[in-house]
């Protein structure tokens, strides 16, 4: 007799010889944590690591800077003034090319990116994950783009060389996947997502979800829908962008909301209604959050990761060891939603073939898979 356990499992590829399965077996649904590094001190990192990494052994990827020179939060942990961090746990994206916030006279620069490209050499380190930081100019996608941009042209026709340019940079370093900006109140990517449900998990009233559902419909292509909730990207995880200097990269979304994307907030965005909600759906789901920042109303606590937010992680943990949530880190996750989305069954002999994305993987080994 089938268990729901097993009928929530969900299939991307059918034969008749042979299935391919969402995610994992017997994994239900994924998530991963983004963590944007800011606001983290020596103290925090060490608390937030002894717990999450060593005492739950969660299997999460973590992010750096690698650099910071912002004078309002001098005392970031980052790559070059506490190198052991790189060793200490596992990590797969960096934050930016680092902090360049509120750093005065210190501005970004693009041999800022060269200089990186050999600390990343020298520490034997590959990211493959990037999300930019706050509204530097020199972002790749959210708030601004000017990092993609080689350079501009103005009215004349006369052509500037733009120094925030680096995405060149950052693909040679290892990165393949880019957040793309937003983040998205649904917990559950990779899934078919009803407009309605999508309404309601933005806070919407009930008669908002019954009237624009026929809304969107009637609007299709015209203006009206331009003022409608709308759905990024059919709510994929991961998919390819083309940026302006003409290179093709990966995106991915990101689940929660600014409000929560703290340590304390952590306990809401993950809480266990709604992982039981991403089990349920058996989708994917990159948690956004900052776990090195805390709610100004406990600056002065002792004890930076609070009582809920702990508990919410041991549901995690509890989750993972019952093969229930499968926890990862995000490039964990996106390289095998590439390599699944790639391959082809030969109906007839129910040969799989995998075929090469171009993008992250310009062939496949037997170590990619």
């Amino acid at each position: 007799m089938e268990s729901k356990s097993d009928k929530n499992r969900r299939t991307v590829k059918k034969s008749k010889l042979c299935d391919v399965m969402a995610m994992p077996y017997p994994y239900m649904a994924w998530l991963c944590m983004s963590n944007d590094p800011d606001n983290t001190t020596t103290d925090n990192w060490t608390e937030l690591h002894e717990y999450i990494w060593k005492e739950l052994e969660l299997p999460f990827g973590d992010a750096l800077f690698l650099r910071s020179f912002n004078q309002n939060l001098p005392g970031q942990v980052n790559l070059a003034d506490q190198p052991h961090i790189l060793k200490a746990h596992a990590h797969d994206s960096l934050h930016f090319w680092g902090d360049y916030q509120h750093a005065r006279q210190r501005a970004f620069d693009r041999q800022d990116a060269e200089d990186a490209e050999r600390a990343l050499a020298e520490n034997n380190f590959t990211p493959r994950v990037w999300v930019d930081h706050s509204n530097n100019r020199a972002n790749f996608i959210h708030s601004a783009n000017e990092g993609t941009i080689p350079a501009f042209k103005d009215s004349s026709g006369v052509e500037y060389k733009n120094f925030n340019y680096s995405l060149d940079i950052a693909e040679r370093v290892g990165i393949k996947y880019v957040w793309n900006g937003t983040i998205t109140p649904y917990i559950s990517q990779d899934t078919d997502l009803p407009y309605a449900s999508y309404l309601k998990d933005m806070g919407m009233s009930r008669s908002k979800r019954l009237i624009y559902p026929l809304l969107n419909t009637a609007a299709g292509n015209s203006r009206l829908g331009q003022f409608l909730p709308s759905i990024t990207n059919d709510n994929k995880q991961v998919w390819s962008h083309l940026f302006p200097d003409g290179r093709k990269l990966y995106c991915f979304i990101r689940y929660g909301t600014w409000e929560d994307a703290d340590i304390d907030g952590l306990a809401n965005i993950i809480s266990p209604s709604n992982i039981s909600k991403l089990l349920e759906r058996g989708g994917t789901c990159i948690a956004y959050t900052h776990l090195g920042k805390r709610k100004p109303s406990r600056a002065n606590d002792k004890q930076h990761i609070p009582e809920t937010t702990r508990a919410a992680l041991k549901n995690l943990k509890a989750q993972y060891e019952g093969k229930s949530l499968m926890l990862s880190s995000i490039s964990t996750m996106l390289d095998y939603l590439v390599i699944r989305d790639n391959i082809v069954i030969d109906d007839t002999s129910g040969t799989i073939n995998f075929k090469p994305d171009g993008i992250r993987f310009k062939k496949l080994t037997p170590e990619d898979l």
